[in-house]
This record gives C-alpha cells, sequence and structure tokens, in this order.
C-alpha cells in the first residue's frame, strides 16, 4: 500500500518519508531504468553546473539536477541545487613524465542510505592517475560527472571537456550528445531525444530509433560519390523517398571552316527531360545506384554530343536531350535543326525537354539556334553574325539540364567552333521519416 500525494493528515496519517517523497517525484522526471528512479543529469539551458578551469582554479557553476545514486531498489532521486558557483579544489600538480584525466562530480551523500555520516550534495573533484594511456577516476556511486580535465604532462596546458549529462522533464526532448549516449539509454517507445552532434531530433518506436525530419541528399554534379552518383543507402525509419531527376542537356551544334560570302552554324541542343516520383520506402531496396547524366560536349564543326540520362536505379529515370546540328558553309539562304529534347522517363510526373530552335542564315548574316531549355535549367544563347570573319562558339545551356546555344561563323574563318556544351544533370533524394 502506497501513500499517494497529496493527501491531509488525519491522526498523522499518511506521513511522508523522504524516501517517499523522492520515488514520487520521480514520475516527472525522464526514465532511468528503475522504477523508482529517474534519470541523472543537469537541467538543460546556460552554464548550469559548468565546469572552467583558471590557472589552477577548478569553478563549476550554480545549477540545479538530478543525482540518482540507486543503492537500495526503493531509493528515489535527488533533486539537487547548487545556489552558489563552488571551487571543488586545486588542480592536482601534472606529472612530469605522462598525462592524467581527471573528473569533477556533483555527489550526494545521504546517511540514512550510504552510512557517510553526511546529509549534503556538493561538487568534488577526482585527480586519476598518470599513465603513458591514463584512464578517469569510476564516477561513484551517489554522483554525475559534470567534466573532464585531460592534464599532460608538465609544462602542457590542461583542457576541460564538458561531460555534464542532460535532465528533462518526462515526455520531454532529452538532449544527448551522440550516438553513444543515446544507444545507452533504457529506451521505450516514445522516447525522444535531441542530437547534439547531428542537430536533429530522433525517437524509439519500441523497434528502433528513427529521424524526426526530412533528409534530403542532392546528386548534383559530375565527379566523385555521392556529388556526382554513387550508391545510395535506404537510412533506418525511412517511410517515403521523393527522388527528383534532371536529365542532361544536349550540346549545341558546332560551325564549320568558312570563306568570304559564307556562313556556318549550328542548331541549339535539347534539353534535357525531368521525372519525379514518391515512393513507398518499403517499395526502394536497401541500396540504389543513382547516375547524374552529365551535359553533352561541344564538338568543334560538328552535331554537339547527347545529354546523359540521370537515374535512380529503374524507378525514376531522366533521359537527355539530343545535340544540335552542324550547317556546313553555304553562300546561300539555310537552315539547320536543333535538337530533340528528351523525352524518356519514369516516374509519377514527367516533363519533356524543350527542343533546340534551329539555325538560320544567308551569306554573311547568321542566327544560330538557342539551347532548349528544361524544367531546372535555361538554354544557351544563340549566336548572330553580320560581318565577314565573325568567329562566335556556342553559349553553355543553364544547369539543370538545359541545352546548349550553337556556334556560327560568317565570312573567313579558317578554323571550327564549338557549339555551347549541355548543362549537367542532377539527382535529389528527399527522405521522410
Amino acid at each position: 500500500m502506497a501513500d499517494p500525494l497529496w493527501i491531509n493528515a488525519s491522526a498523522g496519517a499518511p506521513a511522508y518519508s523522504a524516501a517517499e517523497l523522492r520515488q514520487a517525484m520521480a514520475l516527472a522526471l525522464t526514465y532511468g531504468g528503475r522504477a523508482m528512479g529517474a534519470r541523472g543529469g543537469v537541467r538543460p539551458g546556460g552554464t548550469q553546473l559548468q565546469v572552467s578551469l583558471a590557472g589552477s582554479t577548478i569553478t563549476v557553476r550554480a545549477g540545479v539536477a538530478c543525482v540518482d545514486p540507486g543503492l537500495t531498489t526503493p531509493q528515489g532521486p535527488y533533486w539537487v541545487a547548487l545556489p552558489a558557483d563552488e571551487t571543488p579544489g586545486p588542480l592536482a600538480a601534472a606529472d612530469a613524465t605522462n598525462p592524467r584525466k581527471d573528473i569533477v562530480i556533483l555527489r550526494v551523500y545521504d546517511n540514512d542510505e550510504d552510512s557517510s555520516g553526511l546529509r549534503l550534495a556538493r561538487s568534488e573533484y577526482l585527480a586519476g592517475v598518470a599513465a603513458s594511456s591514463p584512464a578517469e577516476p569510476a564516477v561513484p556511486a551517489g554522483a554525475i560527472r559534470l567534466a573532464t580535465i585531460d592534464v599532460p604532462a608538465s609544462p602542457g596546458a590542461p583542457a576541460v571537456t564538458d561531460r555534464r549529462p542532460f535532465v528533462v522533464g518526462s515526455g520531454g526532448i532529452l538532449p544527448v550528445r551522440d550516438q553513444a549516449e543515446r544507444d545507452a539509454l533504457p529506451a521505450y517507445g516514445g522516447l525522444h531525444v535531441w542530437r547534439m552532434d547531428l542537430r536533429r531530433v530522433e525517437v524509439h518506436d519500441s523497434a528502433g530509433w528513427r529521424t524526426i525530419a526530412a533528409q534530403t541528399q542532392a546528386y548534383t554534379t559530375v565527379g566523385a560519390p555521392p556529388s556526382g552518383g554513387g550508391t545510395w543507402s535506404k537510412p533506418f525509419g525511412a517511410r517515403s523517398v521523393w527522388v527528383r531527376c534532371q536529365g542532361g542537356g544536349g550540346a549545341g551544334g558546332g560551325a564549320a571552316v568558312t570563306s568570304a560570302g559564307n556562313a556556318s552554324m549550328g542548331g541549339g541542343g535539347g534539353g534535357g527531360c525531368y521525372a519525379e516520383a514518391m515512393l513507398d520506402a518499403s517499395a526502394v531496396p536497401a541500396s540504389v545506384t543513382v547516375t547524374v547524366g552529365a551535359g553533352g560536349a561541344g564538338a568543334a564543326g560538328a552535331t554537339g554530343g547527347a545529354g546523359g540520362t540521370s537515374s535512380f536505379g529503374t524507378l525514376v529515370t531522366a533521359g537527355g536531350g539530343s545535340g544540335g546540328d552542324c550547317r556546313p558553309a553555304a553562300a546561300t539562304a539555310f537552315g539547320i535543326d536543333g535538337g530533340a529534347g528528351g523525352t524518356a522517363a519514369t516516374g509519377d510526373i514527367r516533363f519533356e525537354g524543350g527542343s533546340g530552335a534551329p539555325g538560320w542564315g544567308d551569306g554573311q548574316l547568321g542566327i544560330a539556334g538557342v539551347g532548349g531549355g528544361s524544367a531546372m535549367g535555361g538554354g544557351g544563347r544563340g549566336q548572330r553574325t553580320f560581318t565577314n570573319g565573325q568567329q562566335l562558339a556556342g553559349a553553355a545551356g543553364g544547369t539543370y539540364g538545359g541545352g546548349g546555344g550553337g556556334a556560327i561563323h560568317s565570312g573567313s574563318v579558317a578554323s571550327t567552333s564549338a557549339g555551347g556544351a549541355g548543362g549537367r544533370g542532377a539527382v535529389i533524394v528527399t527522405v521522410f521519416f
């Protein structure tokens, strides 16, 4: 039988012992693994119980915390307040040869439980043993570690590492420093933590940890994985995966050697196609090959190269645009075709790439083809000529997936020119948990 809080006494009953009050107050704090206990830690916020070192002076800032000794099964946790800064002791002198690890703790003494003869809480400094590979002193029962002080061999400078655990109200989001601290928790379904190292919230769903957020990974450049493609791994706890693929743009057509009264130009390259899909994570393999389509390469005096296909395995694909044609030198009026926009795609939503514009010429006059646009990038500008001896290379297509513009020559030009390169493709993967 228990005495519930709070009931007025009648004939002296109920009467609450300190242990009963501590046990009942454990309800308000994060579970620590004992039915009558709570997680030991410092209340988050500010510099509460933070340790600093100035010379040999160790200072512990004022603050509040919970300490759960757990010496006996029914022993409840202690709520502790240090109303003013404390100096638990001077730093011990460094060893001349070996380093040392010291710790600073917050400790509760309760003679009823530990037979210490004391009834108080205080900060304490425990010096370690100097060694080539030193170990920290063990944290005694009835204490929480606040900091580690690494003391190098003399005359090195000691350094303080903040090791304060944190505690929050029951059901609150508990700050943890890293995965090791998270995994040491007595986890239960619904426990939320704030990963201080990753700056994200995670929740335990009774089966494991999953992230409460969306994570985006973009594969947008040609190069080493993951930026230029590679293998995507499905993270634990993923529920849906949003994939967006943009194919590479085709290059504009080049321009050939010309003589007086002649012109040569290229058509615009086609824009890459775009596709996207929202996928149920259960239908997505554990790993997927990601390929980012390269932009088509311009060719001097020749048809532009086609853009590459961007893909997320076979689940979402987006083809690249075709290259623009090259019209050899001619003195009469003529035109030249632009490249077709990308059309091959797999996904729930698909947009074809814009076709490259044709080029036109008449003697020394001419306009090269404009590159076709894509859902994620504009086409390269079309060049123009109007006097003898002009030589203009094609303008590059915009990222992502724009077709390159065509090159153009008029009059006496003794070399060839390349059309503008197509804009590179992109693959963007967003995971929802």
